[in-house]
């Protein structure tokens, strides 16, 4: 599930469990043992993904359900409350390590994957990550700590836009906001992580943020853990938003689509290796170039690099064809 070497006071963990590294009971064994083994002489700790897919997808909540359908209905709660709590025991104490800890975050970072990269104490993205607490979309907050940790992270605003709108954000956006310290290509988080030094100052900042946030009450944090939410409150579609919530369009003219699904199409051919000859504006772009839903995560990092544009989740739902997409890029220049 984990692999991690160390040398020289640098821990370099890496998740690595397939299709993109959700949480479960196994994960959390393994974090624990690399945990009760740290070397408190250690400065640092890198935590990366060894999957293309992306960082992490979140908690594996398919496996809570197998676990719950095979047992009692008067044994949910407590299984329920204990893979909660295994979860926040793990969170909190990487929160507190005694080093540097530095996240290199690519492709997808959802959930609980998002909650447990706002544990490091830096986070490096590659172009090609989003982050996004889809739950959110379900009637429920996130759950292991994430919220604390965000609000002592960056400003009230990014705060409220991810919490209200369950919407994902790119590495772009979450530079602007002081979520992560640089964007970089693919593949150059983890040469970058592995350049720094030790840093005693971010070490010494993040231990006084530290201090606020785990010296909650212990019934505090049981609140916390327990509360049942109600769904957030949804205006009819994108008309029923705030108003801060929605982009602002820029006035210039709007090219003709022809010019964004050349473009468009051109993009996806040289991401997936296709021939931009044999793509059509009526075909569905997950069957004709073989994607699943993290490939296209890709594609649409690639998009909004392309034409300078956010493509919100909500926006995309149901876009199969390269003529939709097309579309949904010219209402956003």
């Amino acid at each position: 599930m984990i692999d991690w070497t160390y040398s020289e006071g640098v821990y370099e963990l890496t998740l690595a469990r397939p299709p993109c590294n959700e949480i479960g009971t196994a994960m959390l064994a393994d974090l624990r043992r690399f945990l009760d083994q740290v070397d408190r002489d250690a400065h640092t700790l890198i935590l990366r993904s060894g999957l293309r897919q992306g960082f992490c997808a979140g908690a594996d909540l398919r496996e809570l359900y197998r676990g719950l359908s095979d047992a009692p209905k008067d044994q949910h709660g407590p299984q329920i409350r204990q893979f909660i709590d295994a979860i926040h025991g793990v969170m909190d104490d990487l929160d507190m390590l005694p080093l540097t800890t530095v996240g290199v975050v690519h492709g997808v970072c959802f959930g609980g994957g998002f909650e447990l990269a706002l544990t490091c104490d830096v986070l490096i993205a590659e172009k090609t990550a989003r982050f996004c607490f889809p739950e959110l979309r379900l009637g429920i907050i996130p759950g292991f700590g994430g919220i604390p940790r965000l609000r002592r992270d960056v400003g009230n605003g990014l705060i409220r836009d991810l919490l209200l709108s369950g919407r994902s954000i790119n590495a772009k956006k979450a530079l602007a906001a002081g979520l992560v310290s640089q964007v970089l290509a693919s593949g150059e988080g983890i040469t970058a992580a592995r350049a720094r030094g030790p840093d005693r100052q971010v070490r010494q900042d993040r231990a006084r943020g530290r201090q606020g946030l785990h010296q909650e009450a212990p019934e505090g944090r049981a609140a916390r853990r327990a509360r049942a939410v109600r769904p957030p409150r949804r205006g009819p579609g994108a008309a029923g938003r705030p108003q801060a919530l929605r982009r602002v369009h820029r006035p210039e003219t709007v090219p003709a689509m022809s010019t964004s699904l050349d473009t468009l199409i051109r993009l996806a051919a040289k991401r997936f290796g296709a021939d931009p000859a044999q793509l059509r504006a009526e075909d569905d772009l997950f069957e004709r170039l073989g994607i699943d839903s993290f490939q296209a995560v890709e594609l649409i990092s690639d998009v909004e690099d392309e034409f300078d544009v956010e493509l919100p989740d909500y926006e995309l739902q149901g876009i199969k064809t390269f003529a939709a997409l097309a579309q949904k890029i010219d209402a956003r220049r």
